[in-house]
């Protein structure tokens, strides 16, 4: 799925912080795997779109 987002740099940054901090809590282990890999990968995602716009 590609999802495009318009972010300053501040939401952006804001954005990543929160992804990469939250930890979920929450009784189904397979849900909470699910929303750690995802946060993840968004994360992952907003790096690159990081560094790709500082180039």
């Amino acid at each position: 799925m590609l999802v495009k987002l318009d972010l300053n740099t501040n939401d952006l940054e804001t954005l990543l912080r929160q992804a990469r901090g939250f930890h979920p809590e929450m009784d189904d282990a397979r849900e909470k795997q699910r929303l750690t890999e995802a946060l993840d990968q968004l994360a992952d995602a907003l790096e690159m779109a990081m560094g790709q716009s500082q180039l």
